[in-house]
């Protein structure tokens, strides 16, 4: 290409690395302009995260939480008020049985097994309980968790009426004796 056509003359320097030369051209305006505008870009953002203009990582995150506080207690208190009567009810609808049923594939099946048979969680079909047999110990015990068991507090993942649900799909798994039960752990109870 010839030197007329080009904006600057084809100038060679000095340098020479293995035969291979450069030529003497200025950067092009935009990349200029790029590293201008990135200067005063970081002089500002500086500026700004000082006097309060920006809010920084810490401020976002205490913002966030308090967020989330605001939603755990409306939820909270939308929450329906759970007790035995409403547990045991919540045993005789198909829907909440089917919800339940599919909760506890994604939930509780790594632990407790596919058919509430027990594998590193105890077996939920039997008459032996760990902590407690009665709808609401159930439930307490999916809400709450057992941290000392490995078991996590799933009232913070679930929502109330999944919680519901898991807990009356439990009590329908009791005597269904599945293969492969775990050996009963805790106290026996009556059904």
């Amino acid at each position: 290409m010839s030197s007329e056509n080009q904006d600057y003359p084809d100038i060679l320097t000095s340098h020479n690395y293995d035969g291979i030369q450069e030529f003497d051209n200025p950067m092009p305006f935009w990349w200029k302009a790029i590293f201008v505008l990135t200067v005063f870009w970081a002089g500002f953002y500086v500026f700004a995260i000082e006097f309060g203009f920006i809010n920084t990582y810490e401020k976002n995150l205490y913002a966030e939480n308090e967020e989330i506080k605001v939603i755990r207690a409306k939820q909270k208190k939308d929450a329906p008020k759970v007790d035995e009567a409403m547990l045991l009810a919540a045993v005789d609808k198909e829907d909440v049985i089917a919800s339940g049923a599919k909760v506890y594939t994604s939930t509780c099946a790594s632990c407790h097994g596919g058919a509430g048979e027990g594998l590193i969680g105890p077996n939920l079909t039997d008459d032996h309980w760990l902590h407690g047999a009665s709808p609401m110990e159930n439930y307490n015990t999916i809400v709450n968790g057992v941290a000392e068991k490995g078991m996590p507090p799933w009232g913070q993942v679930l929502s109330p009426e999944d919680s519901i649900a898991v807990t009356a799909y439990i009590r329908t798994l009791r005597g269904t004796n599945p293969p492969n039960a775990k050996e009963p752990q805790g106290e026996k109870v009556a059904n």
